[in-house]
């Protein structure tokens, strides 16, 4: 049976962690809500993103409200510690030896990292909210963590955010270069040329800073070892490793393309369901997500055509840098603009527009190239032109991304020639 004091000494293993790093835009938003009764808060992404250091720098902040350790659950239910615990009885008898020394004057607090390895944990936590005020904070390494029948019966008093992986600015802020006028971006362009070749090589799982880049790929094996065995041969009690590996090498050989179920079927000797029903398995582990495509028509999505992209550039290092280049601004406009709101755009011609983003102010179309010569210039203006013949009243804005060069040939006015470095950062 577990002791107080030895439930003290998990707490305190569990939120122990470093004063490095920079606060990230999501804590910043949880920081203001801390102090404020429910409802349940929910972070989710894919692991290694940084969620467990997340918390971690919440239960701080507590702390510096003056809220009683005391008063203030903080579990990792990866800790082996807790293995006998991972069931609904061993959660609650965990719960109830807490509660019964906190200060009843005080707020309590509850931490649950890494939540979906108890099974039924959804029903712990709404009796908790049905029958307490204390303020819950769960995090999880599947999208589909919450089912449909918890997230329905909660409604509005559940806040799910997703943490991803570090942005450039973030790794930029997290390194101390400053890059915030154009006088510190020439000052410290060196240096930002230099992380920006190891975002787009390696990406932004924080773990991966400052290892060599042997080791970076070695951590990359590692990672994804852990994340389909754990995150999704056990959960779905799948027993095929090398199929869900195949795919994953599939779309990374092919990231940037338009691909079918059938493809993906073909190159790896199964069928298109079992195709469709792992790369979903994929997507709620965070590592991959699927890129709709627009209907000009219509202006609605159409589903049977799409293309896959990394939700980390550490997962396509074997891409083409272009295609590598392609998947950092998908990551990059996921992050601030959101999967509903961006699009792939194509013609019955098979004229490509490689993003499009869709808000109620403006639609945006986006190509991404390495550089621009002589051999492509013509066809990226030409994709983006689709604009103009399909929504010519609409309120627009074209852009081209491209590595490093600037363009000295002539181009439409209307069509805006945008490094990488400083799409990443403006």
């Amino acid at each position: 049976m577990l002791s107080l004091e030895k439930l003290t000494e998990i707490i305190i293993d569990s939120s122990k962690t470093n004063n490095t790093g920079i606060i990230r835009n999501l804590e910043i938003e949880l920081f203001d809500a801390l102090m404020q009764n429910k409802p349940i808060t929910v972070v989710t992404g894919i692991r290694r993103s940084g969620k467990s250091y997340l918390l971690k720098n919440l239960y701080k902040k507590l702390l510096s409200e003056k809220i009683p350790r005391k008063n203030i659950l903080f579990l990792n239910f990866e800790d082996d510690r807790l293995n006998q615990y991972l069931t609904l009885n061993g959660l609650r008898s965990i719960y109830e030896l807490f509660i019964a020394n906190t200060d009843n004057n005080k707020p309590v607090y509850l931490f649950f990292d890494e939540i979906q390895n108890v099974p039924e944990w959804e029903k712990f936590i709404r009796t908790l909210y049905d029958s307490t005020n204390h303020r819950i904070y769960i995090t999880g390494s599947n999208a589909k963590l919450l089912s449909r029948e918890f997230s329905s019966t909660l409604g509005g008093r559940l806040l799910e955010y997703t943490l991803y992986p570090f942005s450039f600015k973030e790794i930029l802020q997290i390194k101390n270069i400053l890059f915030t006028d154009p006088f510190t971006r020439a000052e410290n362009k060196e240096k930002i040329n230099k992380y920006l070749s190891d975002y787009l090589n390696y990406g932004g799982l924080p773990e991966t800073f400052n290892l060599s880049k042997k080791n970076k790929m070695v951590y990359r094996k590692s990672l994804l070892n852990k994340i389909i065995i754990n995150d999704i041969l056990s959960r779905y009690n799948l027993h095929s490793v090398n199929l869900l590996s195949e795919i994953i090498y599939f779309l990374e050989k092919n990231g940037g393309k338009i691909i079918s179920y059938r493809n993906i079927a073909q190159a790896a000797k199964s069928n298109e369901n079992t195709i469709e029903t792992y790369i979903g398995y994929l997507n709620t582990a965070y590592i991959i997500e699927k890129l709709k495509k627009f209907s000009w028509k219509t202006k609605a999505v159409f589903d049977k055509n799409k293309k896959f992209y990394f939700i980390d550039n550490l997962f396509c290092a074997e891409a083409t840098v272009e295609k590598r280049m392609e998947n950092l601004c998908y990551v990059h406009l996921l992050q601030n603009y959101g999967k509903e709101q961006l699009y792939l755009g194509r013609d019955e011609r098979g004229k490509e527009i490689d993003f499009i983003i869709k808000t109620d102010k403006k639609i945006t179309a986006i190509q991404v190239c390495y550089e621009l010569n002589d051999e492509n210039l013509k066809r990226e203006i030409s994709s983006l032109q689709l604009m103009d013949k399909h929504m010519n009243n609409t309120k627009k804005e074209l852009k081209i991304i491209v590595m490093y060069n600037n363009v000295s040939k002539a181009i439409p006015e209307n069509i805006k020639i945008e490094q990488l470095k400083d799409f990443l950062l403006n």
